[in-house]
């Protein structure tokens, strides 16, 4: 494993185990259809380098990984949530077995975030770096990738607590320790 993939592996642990990240990326992932690793992705590029992510580059980004996400995480993450009330139950084990589904999860969304950092050294060479100051940034960022997300349908949720999610999610941002990307030769 690289450095990048450790440096990007250690952002995104961080900032999910920040005060209401998780709960806020949780609910943008059911509430808003966001893919959760590609969002970290972004953050991280932009967080890493100040790179500004476009709404061409944000579309292209997520449908690099649409068919690991549908086959691979999304399956793996339902198997673990339907197996949480059966933790307490008769089957023994069952806990055990849940917390390596987790596992497994969590090493899909690694391998995830690994593939869209190659695959953003490879589409570097084709697009121009823009940058952007990491605190403006981040807001307009997630709301693309949120409401992005819908495609061509509107949606019909909790703008508010939406908006409020986006918020806490930004500000933990501008409080994770700064870094750079070195790339890798």
């Amino acid at each position: 494993m690289g450095e990048q993939e450790k440096e990007i592996w250690q952002f995104a642990v961080e900032l999910y185990g920040m005060p209401r990240v998780a709960e806020c990326c949780i609910f943008l992932q059911d509430q808003c259809a966001v893919d959760v690793v590609h969002l970290i992705f972004l953050l991280f590029m932009l967080d890493a380098n100040g790179f500004r992510a476009d709404r061409q580059f944000v579309r292209r980004s997520r449908h690099v990984c649409d068919e690991w996400r549908s086959k691979v995480i999304i399956p793996l993450r339902q198997v673990r949530r339907d197996l949480k009330p059966m933790e307490s139950g008769d089957i023994e084990g069952a806990r055990e077995f849940r917390h390596e589904i987790k596992s497994l999860e969590l090493q899909a969304e690694r391998l995830q975030l690994n593939y869209l950092l190659r695959w953003r050294m490879d589409e570097s060479c084709k697009t121009l770096t823009q940058r952007a100051t990491p605190a403006r940034e981040a807001g307009r960022l997630i709301r693309e990738v949120a409401f992005g997300a819908q495609e061509n349908a509107v949606f019909d949720g909790d703008i508010e607590k939406a908006d409020d999610a986006i918020e806490t999610i930004a500000a933990a941002l501008t409080l994770m320790p700064d870094r750079e990307i070195k790339p890798e030769l």
